[in-house]
């Protein structure tokens, strides 16, 4: 329920950090989902695609990262990276460059995406319960990692210079994705 996220203070409402990285980067996740719409309508063709743009932009983040062993998800992005290998083998050897990312918005992006493939991956099943699964989909499930990720994010302020620097690196990693998706699939 978004009011247990929102405190009152000074008559202006103020969003929990977690929910103002959601709130302004949804543009940019909602025009990721859209590029994977035509995976799912035949996935038997497309699901490579997709398990490309994965790998892709994972590999990107890993490259835009200043120092992983602060990520919550390092050891996560390893084990999806192995799974991607072994789906669709070796990644791309040039990444998208730039600065380094938040490793705050890497987990943000990282472990919010493994609870989307748990989605992605019931419909699947749902559309052809004889799929073959990758082992991308078959990853364990983040949920304790998400939760302490979540607790982090309560903790920190909503507004202040790293909170701003968050959000721009999570809409930065959505933009990743969103130009691996659109070398991937059309």
């Amino acid at each position: 329920m978004l009011f247990a996220d929102v405190s009152l203070s000074g008559g202006q409402d103020t969003l929990s950090l977690r929910h103002r990285i959601r709130n302004d980067t949804g543009p940019e996740h909602a025009r990721v989902e859209h590029r994977f719409d035509n995976v799912f309508h035949d996935p038997h063709a497309r699901l490579n695609d997709f398990l490309r743009v994965q790998q892709e932009a994972l590999l990107a983040l890993c490259r835009r990262t200043a120092d992983n062993r602060s990520l919550l998800s390092r050891e996560i992005i390893v084990d999806l990276l192995m799974r991607l290998f072994a789906d669709v083998g070796p990644g791309p050897t040039q990444g998208q460059a730039g600065q380094p990312l938040h490793p705050v918005a890497i987990d943000y992006i990282v472990l919010g995406s493994r609870l989307g493939t748990e989605v992605i991956r019931r419909r699947l099943v749902k559309a052809d319960p004889d799929i073959a699964m990758p082992s991308y989909f078959l990853a364990p499930p983040v949920g304790p990692v998400w939760q302490r990720h979540c607790a982090g994010l309560d903790s920190m302020a909503a507004r202040s210079p790293e909170a701003d620097r968050i959000v721009a690196d999570a809409t930065e990693a959505f933009k990743i994705f969103d130009r691996a998706a659109a070398a991937h699939v059309s």
